[in-house]
């Protein structure tokens, strides 16, 4: 039904009153209908740019501009008109709009405030909206705040954040620049709260990228899903990190990019306790970071790591420290991402966390990768590390598939673990080739006991999230 809208208003071709079977349909089917291609639109959009949305007839728009009586239940389903984007080309009248027509739904706001200085007018339209928005923070399910730099006198994420957001759920501000970082402010103690000191009580998701890790600092203590972009050379102690994310007892999900604690050593000090974390993401710019956050945590729970722009030597520190690889033997998912790693890397890995039941390959530059002969190993792999038989409980195998390179060595690895017995259960591979899949299921799938799929998109983090994350560009 999407689709088709889409067709007909590209062609001009409005539906007339009557003029389809489908306006004969109960206003509560549809607006249920409504409600669901909503929801698809968001959870489904691959554009982590929202201005895309902006410069074109969003799916709620659309469905009010069919026909009087597509308009008429559009208008009346509140929960079409919970998605808020404020930029500096953002109408007031819209805003107002869309607060009216969503009655007493909670409300998902983006506020982009990149050139909204330019003019005196845009000033004050933006101005505007952020009061229209900021006496409606009872309703804020999600909130998204983009800013180039902040003025310490007239700050807007200060200006939003002031406010008491008890429904608030997912929180995520980037901040470039500002125009006056005070050093007692960013040294400031991470229990202390920064913003919503009135009350977040729901808060379970926070992003907090360039400045905001210093100034935006909201109530961490009920957060399950934590993401740390250290985006600007402005490394924290290594205590502050460690309050930082030791705060909620219950963080399940922690993704950190950048060095974060710049030169500071992250060994020889008492670990960091973090009973409930299920998965992490790292993705350092010197290095060092891989190594030193793994031997720095101890996430008895942790099952999923994801490991983006890795290199060789990255992790020489984790393989010297027996101690900590012992933590991490039990780990099942693990993701590289941009990675340049040897054979020899691989089998160290092999050895470190010999649980794996699901390997992800994407962007590795080597080409066809080294660790295709070690998971086609029909025995013990030979090496100067004795790790028994290559990832024994293997099932998931993941990739992006180049059709010239990787289709013998796929080929191999499903054959030789099955003769081996211990047979993949699940190929997955990103294509945009038309007829690989059918070829594939045919030539690899081997009686049909291998299930193959087929992806276009990098997998979400954390894996089991159910929401929209459009700032979740660091990271594929």
């Amino acid at each position: 039904m999407v689709s088709r809208v889409h067709k007909k208003h590209g062609s001009k071709e409005l539906l007339q009153d009557d003029e389809s079977p489908i306006c004969t349909f109960p206003p509560e089917v549809l607006s249920a209908i409504f409600a669901a291609g909503r929801e698809i639109e968001e959870t489904s959009s691959t554009d982590s740019n929202p201005l895309s949305r902006e410069a074109g007839l969003s799916f709620e728009l659309l469905m009010s501009h069919i026909c009087s009586y597509f308009r008429d239940i559009a208008i009346g389903t509140p929960s079409l008109w919970t998605s808020i984007f404020i930029a500096p080309t953002t109408k007031p009248e819209k805003v107002l709009t869309y607060i009216a027509r969503s009655l007493d739904c909670r409300l998902d706001l983006r506020v982009d405030m990149s050139g909204w200085a330019s003019s005196a007018l845009g000033r004050y339209a933006m101005m505007e909206m952020i009061n229209f928005v900021s006496a409606q923070s009872h309703r804020w399910r999600r909130l998204s705040i983009a800013a180039a730099g902040e003025s310490e006198d007239n700050s807007i994420v200060m200006m939003l954040c002031s406010r008491n957001a008890p429904a608030l759920e997912y929180l995520s501000i980037c901040v470039d620049n500002a125009e006056h970082v005070d050093e007692a402010v960013v040294r400031k103690n991470a229990y202390e709260p920064r913003i919503f000191s009135q009350g977040a009580p729901r808060l379970s998701f926070v992003r907090l990228r360039g400045l905001a890790i210093y100034l935006f600092r909201p109530p961490l203590l009920e957060l399950t899903t934590l993401h740390l972009d250290q985006t600007k050379a402005l490394p924290m102690r290594f205590s502050m990190f460690r309050d930082i994310v030791t705060l909620s007892p219950a963080l399940a999900h922690l993704s950190l990019y950048g060095d974060i604690i710049g030169n500071e050593s992250w060994s020889g000090r008492a670990l960091i306790s973090l009973p409930n974390l299920r998965s992490l993401r790292i993705c350092g710019i010197s290095g060092r970071v891989y190594g030193g956050a793994l031997q720095a945590i101890d996430a008895p729970q942790l099952e999923s790591l994801v490991l983006k722009d890795l290199h060789e030597h990255d992790l020489d520190g984790l393989w010297d420290d027996a101690e900590a690889v012992a933590r991490y033997c039990h780990l099942k998912h693990l993701t590289f991402c941009d990675f340049e790693v040897s054979n020899f890397a691989y089998k160290r890995l092999l050895r470190a966390f010999p649980d794996i039941t699901e390997f992800s390959s994407f962007y590795s530059s080597i080409g066809t990768s080294p660790i295709s002969p070690i998971l086609a190993a029909a025995n013990d792999v030979e090496s100067d590390f004795v790790i028994g038989r290559p990832w024994p409980f293997l099932q998931t195998l993941a990739f992006l598939l180049d059709v010239d390179e990787d289709e013998d060595w796929i080929k191999n690895v499903v054959t030789r673990r099955k003769e081996a017995g211990r047979p993949l259960v699940k190929l997955r591979f990103g294509t945009n080739y038309a007829g690989v899949f059918k070829r594939w299921k045919k030539n690899v799938a081997l009686e049909n006991t291998l299930k193959i799929e087929t992806f276009s998109d990098i997998d979400k983090w954390p894996a089991n999230r159910s929401y929209p994350d459009q700032d979740d560009g660091l990271f594929p």
